[in-house]
């Protein structure tokens, strides 16, 4: 019985690799390992995405103040919410007269079916993402049947192109349909790995289009196809921990992949127990959140004196100091800004208002509130309203949908 001295990092090492073989789209997004979840409440972490600004102009000798921008990073929340197994029954019968390799008879399909869960989870957040309607785009009968299909793909970098997404790092994904639609043309060569090491991300490259790597995956739809950078989407695997009461067993991590596998023997039915499992979690990434923006108007007939904002954000209250009638933006700025409850803000406006107040992007900041009890002069009023409602969920940029037509 050869395999009774199976070493389990020998095991474990060639499940990576057999992992490695048969999954594409984690190795295509964002990956994540364990250490980053050490001590996450609600086993989940949150991403900084580098945040994108654009850039202003201004006259060669100009005098006028500058823009000054907020550097707000995105946000996305990675939860380790599904842990993914294989457990199979090996007897004493079976590994006395059937098995002869483990690693072929066991292993490897135990790992294959892990695999393919893998790719469904990570499959489930491409699937699942909002496209804004300029990114849902058709593959249509009248682009095949003038042989350009590419047409759609074309137009889908163009859109990742508006929304300045950087150019590197983009890929395509496309169902089987897709895939044999594309392969049907023979200005589309199949992408020749000769002399690249073995994986299935590098067996699932179907060809280049647009300037972009192909892929083929098994676990979208047949119909769909999804160009994005690899920055859309965010994954995270871990191995679990080896039990102290386990018979023998490792956890390995490699390259973004990992797993864990146990072995014991359970005396009650006579076979040993063998368990391959990961954990792993997926969510996509949006930008664009839009910024709160609010306006105070004093009105009534005020003529002096002096007036005061109160300011909620995160369950946090504050008044601020009185404010001049007559004050500047940079006035109203540092008063709200110095009550530390909300996020810094930006002020516009002249001198007795109407004043601007923006709040960072990504930042839903309650409606203020203005007291007009140290306003002199008529009935004063300080009204605030709002113009724009600060998001929170932001839209998904990062990608397009494609669907061949029937």
């Amino acid at each position: 019985m050869a395999n009774a001295y199976l070493k389990p990092t020998v095991i474990a090492s060639a499940a990576l690799g057999i992992l490695e073989r048969e999954i594409v789209l984690p190795g295509l997004v964002w990956n994540y390992g364990i250490a980053d979840f050490k001590g996450a409440f609600g086993d989940t972490v949150t991403l900084r995405v580098p945040a994108r600004l654009d850039a202003h102009t201004r006259g060669l000798r100009s005098t006028g103040t500058i823009v000054l921008d907020d550097i707000n990073e995105v946000g996305v929340d990675i939860k380790l919410s599904n842990d993914v197994y294989s457990a199979v029954r090996v007897t004493d019968a079976e590994l006395t007269l059937d098995i002869k390799d483990f690693g072929t008879q066991i292993l490897q399909p135990q790992v294959r079916a892990v695999a393919r869960e893998m790719e469904n989870q990570v499959a489930a957040a491409i699937e699942g993402a909002t496209y804004p309607t300029a990114a849902q785009l058709s593959i249509d009968n009248a682009a095949i049947s003038t042989s350009r299909p590419a047409t759609a793909f074309i137009k889908a970098r163009n859109y990742l192109n508006k929304q300045f997404v950087p150019l590197a790092d983009r890929v395509i994904v496309m169902g089987s349909d897709v895939e044999e639609t594309i392969m049907s043309f023979d200005q589309f060569n199949r992408y020749d790995s000769t002399g690249q090491t073995p994986s299935a991300i590098i067996d699932a490259r179907v060809t280049t289009i647009a300037g972009m790597p192909a892929y083929l995956s098994q676990a979208i739809d047949p119909k769909s196809a999804y160009v994005f950078h690899k920055a859309a989407f965010a994954c995270a695997m871990a191995a679990p921990v080896v039990p102290d009461g386990a018979t023998f067993g490792v956890q390995q991590s490699y390259n973004g992949l990992a797993m864990r596998w146990l072995r014991d023997y359970d005396a009650t039915v006579l076979a040993d127990r063998s368990i391959v499992n990961a954990y792993i979690g997926a969510n996509v990434v949006t930008d664009g959140k839009s910024a709160e923006v609010q306006t105070v108007t004093i009105g009534g007939g005020a003529t002096g004196g002096t007036f005061t904002l109160t300011v909620t954000a995160n369950t946090l209250t504050g008044t601020t100091a009185t404010i001049p009638f007559a004050g500047t933006s940079a006035q109203v700025r540092k008063a709200i800004n110095d009550l530390n409850v909300a996020p810094d803000c930006q002020v516009t406006g002249v001198a007795g208002g109407v004043w601007t107040v923006t709040f960072p992007a990504g930042t839903n900041v309650d409606q203020m509130t203005g007291n007009p009890a140290g306003l002199t002069g008529g009935t004063p009023t300080v009204t605030v309203a709002t113009t724009t409602a600060g998001g929170t969920a932001g839209a998904f940029v990062r990608g397009c949908k494609l669907t061949l037509s029937t």
